[in-house]
């Protein structure tokens, strides 16, 4: 379960549960939140980032249990960048902007990190 508080320790809510469903959690390792007030969370039992809305409804899965790139392997930390952009944009369709980056660290195996990005449709 995550629980949710506010920059000064208030606490405000919880969200998700113990179990091996969608939108639950069994080992859960990081959290990450963007500017959008999504939440990424990092389950290292099931080898996936779990991304919620500030309304806490599931968007999407990344990862999975390690079969090639893109897949995790025992994942620990997630970390959400907005700086490292122009790095990556090479090699986003010429069709779409990159808003962000998803950095994505495995315990093990072999791709350590993992990068996802979030794009949307260029606007002309």
């Amino acid at each position: 379960m995550v629980k949710m508080y506010s920059t000064d320790g208030t606490f405000l809510d919880t969200m998700g549960s113990m179990g091996d469903r969608p939108g639950q959690f069994t080992k859960l390792k990081g959290i990450a939140v963007d500017e959008e007030e999504n939440i990424f969370t990092v389950d290292a039992a099931f080898e996936n980032v779990q991304v919620f809305n500030k309304d806490k409804k599931l968007l999407i899965v990344l990862g999975g249990h390690y079969k090639g790139a893109g897949d995790l392997m025992i994942p620990a930390k997630v970390i959400v960048d907005y700086d490292n952009l122009s790095y990556f944009q090479k090699y986003v369709d010429p069709a779409f902007d990159l808003k962000y980056l998803v950095f994505v660290t495995s315990q093990y195996g072999p791709d350590l990190i993992n990068v996802y990005g979030r794009v949307e449709t260029r606007t002309k």
